[in-house]
């Protein structure tokens, strides 16, 4: 429940990531697989879904009553804040911020979540995670690659959703790094 109410407050904060509830959604549809443990997960996506959907009634509301629709915000409309044409632009914009205001383990992170091997993720439940972890990078770029194009570097923070994940990934890659090596190879790699 606690996490579609901290999802449904992102949405009402930045509208933009409503399609994230779906992502996040799927982490319980995952989790269905497991027939012992069903009955559970369907109740826990039951109550993502009911505590998620305040928000959004609130959230259309509150437009419709504001802006006469409960898709426009004090910013526009949102199909007019979406582009095709904005792709280019964003997609050079946010990766030249990424790789001056990251380092290029930022970029190993990303890569991290999109590969789910035993390597990186050697927990079949992490390797299940993974996707979810991924799919919330990808749609979280994409969603501002289509957004309107801002020439300023400090619209990376429109990306911010996505670092958990690609600094998870981070760790995963330095874990890999490290796993069944001794103390010295240990102390480089956190001296790096």
């Amino acid at each position: 429940g606690g996490a579609g109410a901290l999802m449904s407050l992102a949405v009402l904060i930045r509208p933009v990531l409503a399609p994230l509830v779906g992502v996040m959604g799927l982490w319980y549809v995952i989790r269905f697989a497991d027939r012992a443990d069903r009955i559970k997960a369907v109740r826990a996506a039951a109550m993502f879904a009911a505590c998620g959907l305040p928000a959004a009634i609130l959230f259309g509301l509150t437009n419709a009553s504001l802006y006469g629709s409960a898709t426009t915000t004090g910013y526009g409309g949102l199909e007019t804040r979406f582009s095709l044409a904005y792709v280019g632009a964003n997609f050079r914009n946010y990766f030249q911020w990424f790789a001056e205001t990251q380092t290029p383990a930022a970029f190993l992170g990303i890569l991290a979540v999109f590969l789910p091997i035993r390597r990186l993720w050697p927990d079949s439940e992490a390797r299940q995670a993974v996707w979810v972890a991924g799919l919330t990078v990808l749609v979280t770029w994409v969603l501002y690659f289509l957004y309107e194009v801002w020439n300023v570097w400090w619209y990376l923070r429109f990306l911010l959703p996505s670092y958990p994940f690609i600094f998870v990934g981070v760790g995963a890659v330095g874990a890999a790094l490290i796993r069944g090596r001794g103390r010295a190879s240990r102390a480089a790699l956190v001296a790096i």
